[in-house]
């Protein structure tokens, strides 16, 4: 009895064992099972992070190549705009390629040539030559490169303006000199001289005649014959040797008026009118508003009496946000000009430079 008894105890014992030992595997399986799930869930959700993320991130933008074409370093205006570009092309994150014509129209096509096998998206071109202008475009234009020209109108249909309405920089300065005439002279002028490079064509023909137009307006009769034109092809030199050749040509002249299609041209006049001696029959008008006009203004008080300001150095800031703009399809106008306002020495008191 009692051998039976222990034995039925024991078989108990065992049952309990084995029925303990099978709970804590299935105990065990289960945690390491819930575990695995959790590192499986935080690795899909980190994968899931990661992968937002990184949809989140912007792709940069294309980084545009544009080419300034320039006409001359050794020439103020080419430097001012060639200044605000490079200045404009770091800041809209461009890369600028250039090249300089330095006076020789026979530079232009082969310079256009290459900007085109380098593969640049966009020209600006300040060379200021409007026939050949108007050439570089039909050649971009089969390329699909637009070009941006400053100053001068290449094509009014398939290209692009950055600078002065030149016609209405002429009258707004002419109508000033009109007032200065009618205050130094008493209304007198024996003859407009105007210096200006032809081969520029229409649109700086455009500013000049403003200045006329300007002056007639401004009560100043100045009849066709006594307005006299002379091809300085805007240097310094040419337009002294202009200056001076004709006062040395009219001696007996009083109130010779004179005007520079630059300040470039005004530098030169001024130095022709004071080698010939002859400042007080002379007073002298430009444009551009350049250092070269200012520093004199800021100098002394001689003939050269005002320039009208181009602000050559914001054209950068126009036209390289337009060329990215024309590049990415947006509607871009076809001329954009900067503010214009006369420079005199009053001005400068006033906005001391």
């Amino acid at each position: 009895m009692r051998k039976s008894l222990f034995k039925s105890i024991s078989i108990f014992l065992c049952c309990l064992l084995l029925i303990t030992a099978f709970t804590g595997c299935n105990a065990n399986k289960s945690a390491d099972n819930n575990a695995a799930n959790q590192k499986s869930s935080s690795s899909t959700e980190n994968n899931a992070s990661k992968e937002t993320s990184g949809q989140s991130e912007a792709e940069p933008k294309k980084e545009y190549v544009i080419a300034l074409h320039n006409y001359s370093e050794q020439f103020e205006s080419s430097v001012l705009i060639a200044n605000g570009v490079r200045e404009a092309a770091k800041k809209y994150g461009v890369k600028l390629v250039e090249a300089d014509i330095a006076n020789d129209t026979n530079k232009i096509q082969p310079n256009i040539d290459n900007f085109i096998l380098q593969g640049v998206d966009a020209i600006i071109d300040a060379t200021w030559y409007a026939d050949i202008g108007a050439q570089t475009v039909n050649k971009c234009k089969e390329k699909g490169i637009p070009v941006i020209s400053c100053d001068v109108i290449f094509s009014e249909t398939d290209a692009w303006m950055v600078g002065a309405d030149n016609y209405e920089s002429g009258k707004i300065i002419g109508k000033y000199m009109a007032d200065v005439v009618k205050e130094k002279w008493n209304g007198l002028v024996d003859y407009l001289v105007i210096t200006w490079p032809q081969t520029a064509g229409e649109a700086v023909q455009d500013r000049m005649q403003g200045g006329i137009d300007g002056l007639r307006e401004g009560g100043i009769d100045i009849p066709d014959d006594r307005v006299v034109w002379f091809d300085s092809e805007g240097q310094t030199l040419k337009a002294k040797n202009i200056a001076q050749d004709f006062l040395t040509a009219h001696p007996d002249a009083k109130h010779i008026l004179f005007a520079g299609n630059n300040d470039t041209s005004g530098l030169g006049i001024l130095s022709g009118v004071q080698t010939a001696g002859r400042e007080d029959d002379c007073m002298i008008y430009s444009y551009g508003g350049e250092p070269s006009a200012i520093e004199n203004f800021k100098k002394e008080d001689n003939c050269w009496i005002a320039t009208i300001s181009f602000n050559l150095e914001g054209y950068g800031e126009i036209a390289i946000p337009s060329a990215i703009d024309i590049l990415e399809g947006k509607d871009v106008p076809r001329q954009q000009s900067p503010e214009l306002f006369v420079i005199d020495r009053e001005y400068l008191k006033n906005n001391p430079q």
